[in-house]
């Protein structure tokens, strides 16, 4: 297998891989599993879930904030919150905006849109994880770990030591996620400060 660094990220080429990540370095840049791989690294960054008979694909693309798959998931995950957090998550609105964020992940199932995350600038050395959803369909899949892993190395890349992100007590299964991915919990930071409602935790790239 060859491979070379393109705006660091790797790039992996072996005729018809069964993991490959291609991309311009001012383009977007997407990764592309399938379910028949072999390597220890394949096998970690693969789901399982799906017999290995049936070629199931994952397909990350990293992109900008007005892709238009990112934005229908985003439109999800709003009502979904919506849904837990009644009108106290309209208190979140101005927090939430697309505008701004530094790099948006969307991962695909087999072509479809499946999941989604993004990366926003807080100082010169934290980005903020941002809008991170997967589609109920593809849930209970790993497919929430594969965007942030993506996403942590992309803001690691890019010389950013710390990745903080907010959370709601509601959401039970996102603070099991992060704590399972090395995040720890500290004190409510900027507009969250104060704010019960909110969880707050921060993990260092480094």
């Amino acid at each position: 297998i060859g491979s070379h660094e393109t705006d660091g990220i790797r790039r992996v080429h072996d005729g018809l891989p069964d993991l490959q990540v291609i991309g311009l370095a001012d383009g977007p840049t997407s990764l592309f599993f399938s379910e028949s791989v072999k390597t220890e690294e394949q096998k970690r960054l693969t789901s399982d879930t799906e017999p290995s008979r049936h070629r199931v694909t994952l397909h990350i693309s990293l992109t900008r904030s007005a892709d238009e798959d990112f934005r229908g998931l985003v439109a999800l995950l709003d009502q979904d919150l919506l849904a837990r957090n009644g009108d106290r998550q309209a208190q979140y609105a101005p927090f939430n905006k697309l505008e701004g964020l530094l790099d948006v992940a969307v991962a695909y199932r087999n072509e479809l849109p499946a999941a989604c995350g993004a990366i926003k600038e807080l100082d010169p050395q934290t980005v903020e994880l941002k809008r991170v959803f997967v589609h109920p369909d593809f849930r209970r899949q790993g497919l929430a770990r594969k965007v942030l892993e993506v996403l942590e190395e992309r803001a690691r890349r890019k010389g950013y030591d710390v990745m903080q992100l907010e959370t709601g007590h509601r959401q039970q299964e996102a603070i099991r996620l992060y704590l399972d991915a090395g995040f720890q919990l500290v004190e409510n930071y900027g507009p969250y400060a104060g704010n019960r409602e909110s969880v707050c935790m921060m993990k260092r790239l480094h």
